[in-house]
């Protein structure tokens, strides 16, 4: 579907989140979605980790599905002509995701990317509910060095560290 920009990415984390709930449209099993998205925000969805673009939407829309950008659309094929290019990303609901619960993961990856260019430390130090010995200890038992940046992590290394959160009772930071 085409959706209206302004509206996408709010659409696309109530898909997201009703997918690995298997609720409301999706109450009846996985559903493939092709939706057209500015460019920018197409390739942030699809972004690996260590790609410099690589952000919140990212992480939690490859933790629910698969994603591809189909095709980029020019501004020029658009009646009204937008100011931005966009692309169709199609997104395919994984078959066996993560056990992690969406939401949980969202709070952690909040944090996680609430400064893009921070380190993954100072992120987690920005909640005044953390100490530096606590959030020193989770990086340690989560495997994971303390100077990486948001963008470089991958969904294996975000989960780790959301069951080194919960297994600490901080999971909601």
């Amino acid at each position: 579907g085409n959706l209206p920009f302004s509206i996408a990415t709010p659409l696309l984390f109530s898909y997201l989140k009703m997918a690995r709930a298997h609720e409301g449209p999706f109450r009846h099993g996985p559903a493939e979605l092709s939706l057209c998205f500015q460019k920018e925000v197409a390739d942030r969805i699809i972004e690996p980790a260590g790609g410099k673009v690589r952000s919140r939407i990212s992480v939690m829309a490859q933790h629910v599905c698969a994603t591809s950008i189909v095709y980029d659309l020019p501004r020029s094929v658009f009646v009204p002509r937008p100011n931005v290019d966009a692309a169709v990303v199609r997104l395919v609901p994984l078959a066996e995701p993560v056990p992690v619960p969406y939401k949980e993961l969202d709070v952690v990856v909040n944090r996680l990317f609430m400064a893009r260019r921070k380190t993954i430390r100072n992120n987690l130090l920005s909640s005044d509910t953390i100490s530096h010995e606590v959030v020193d200890a989770v990086l340690e038992a989560a495997g994971l060095d303390p100077l990486l940046r948001p963008q470089q992590l991958d969904l294996t290394q975000i989960h780790a560290l959301h069951t080194v959160l919960k297994r600490m009772n901080l999971h909601e930071l």
